[in-house]
């Protein structure tokens, strides 16, 4: 079983990556928030 994402392997851990950080960040302001 071979996974071939469109935009390659980078792609996706950027993705992941980008995600990770925003989830990290609403959760730091929501800390600060409350």
């Amino acid at each position: 079983m071979k996974l071939r994402p469109p935009h390659g392997w980078p792609a996706v851990w950027w993705e992941l990556a980008i995600v990770t950080i925003g989830v990290l960040i609403a959760l730091g302001l929501g800390e600060v928030a409350t």
